[in-house]
């Protein structure tokens, strides 16, 4: 739980250099998506959020915090699955390139990866010679854990 509360302090500090307040709730649900340590929905934490808090949060609350924490890069969100998960370079203070998710299919574990500045600018240009222009920098790979290969044998 010590990491977890070293995150948040993080968090806050950030956000208090953007001058952006970091409200109790935005606080809480950041709090609950350090702990499951997988992505999640909004309806996850949702429930989540009742069942530590006793207070009810609507859903499209925690799609606006979760937005507001995408924005100081403190969460992505899957767009493959529609989940959060949080930033694994929170606490590193140098800029990263594009990263890539690996995301079992099973039990939704992720793995943030960082691209090679290189590959990235490769990749993006073979888009761009097949007549696409990239969207996003964003790579999610669905892919299957360890863990759950292993229950599968």
């Amino acid at each position: 739980m010590n990491a977890a509360k070293a995150m948040v302090d993080i968090a806050e500090k950030e956000c208090k250099a953007h001058g952006v307040p970091i409200t109790e709730k935005r606080v809480n649900l950041f709090s609950i998506l350090l702990q499951t340590q997988k992505a999640v929905s909004a309806y996850e934490l949702a429930d989540e959020y009742e069942r530590m808090f006793h207070e009810p949060v609507p859903v499209v609350t925690v799609y606006r915090v979760m937005e507001f924490l995408q924005r100081e890069h403190l969460v992505h969100k899957l767009e493959t699955a529609n989940k959060f998960i949080v930033c694994s370079h929170i606490d590193c203070k140098k800029k990263h390139s594009a990263s890539q998710f690996l995301i079992c299919r099973e039990c939704f574990t992720v793995k943030e990866l960082s691209v090679n500045s290189g590959k990235y600018e490769e990749l993006k240009l073979m888009i761009q010679q097949a007549g696409f222009l990239l969207d996003s920098p964003q790579f999610e790979l669905n892919c299957i854990c360890q863990s759950c290969h292993a229950k599968e044998d």
